[in-house]
């Protein structure tokens, strides 16, 4: 199981022909691909990315427009890195609660931007800059 999970490992055995046996059935073992053996990160545990991120990145542009998966609500992206929906300015996550009638709401899954590939949540290019950084 270790050189399935490509960890190091020892094995001890006193008898040759045991050993030898052990040798060959090691040497068959074939180490699950990398990728299934990446760890689990939760969303608490992964880097943390402000919006501003993806505005100096030029994933979105000040002047921009966010909006709901559904487009109903459209948000101004301001060059500070702010949203305005009318006289409401604050974070993504503020105003996507304000846009819903909500205490509280995740910016990130709430809003999206128009691009040529179509509707992208800022999450998606969010996910993009936290690959950026390993």
């Amino acid at each position: 199981m270790a050189k399935r999970l490509r960890r190091r490992f020892v094995g001890f055995e006193r008898e040759q022909g045991y050993a030898a046996a052990a040798r060959r059935r090691i040497a068959a073992i074939e180490p699950f691909a990398a990728d299934t053996l990446a760890p689990f990160m939760t969303a608490r545990e992964a880097p943390r990315v402000p919006f501003t991120a993806l505005l100096e990145r030029g994933l979105v542009s000040p002047g921009a427009i966010l909006v709901d998966n559904r487009r109903r609500v459209k948000a101004l992206v301001r060059a500070d890195g702010a949203i305005s929906l009318g006289d409401k300015v604050g974070s993504i996550h503020r105003v996507g609660a304000l846009a819903q009638g909500l205490d509280a709401c995740n910016g990130w899954t709430f809003w999206h931007v128009e691009t040529g590939q179509g509707l992208v949540s800022i999450d998606a290019l969010r996910a993009e800059v936290r690959a950026e950084m390993g």
